[in-house]
């Protein structure tokens, strides 16, 4: 019995291992949130019922930062950034 409870370990291990690396050269959070999906067999209703709320990466497992708190935002601040965007888009269409 312990040898297969050691198998399982080690194969669990080599899946997070292998999910981690082609999450590699993605945001954290992607990291994140690949190796939750891990934990809880690859079903992503599973991580967001996750029970581990001791888990350091708990607030991080649906691939966003839920202890943040919501930006508010002035009205210039939200014209301003909308200019941004459509300068962004416009940039990103040419190049």
């Amino acid at each position: 019995m312990a040898r297969r409870e050691e198998t399982l370990v080690q194969e669990t291990r080599r899946k997070r291992t292998e999910l981690a690396a082609r999450a590699d050269g993605g945001s954290i959070l992607a990291s994140v949130r690949i190796y939750c999906l891990a934990c809880c067999g690859g079903s992503g209703a599973e991580v967001v019922a996750c029970p581990s709320a001791e888990c350091p990466l708990y607030p991080y497992r649906t691939g966003r930062n839920t202890l943040r708190a919501v930006r508010e935002m002035t009205e210039e601040q939200r014209t301003a950034a909308a200019e941004r965007l459509a300068a962004a888009r416009v940039a990103r269409k040419e190049g």
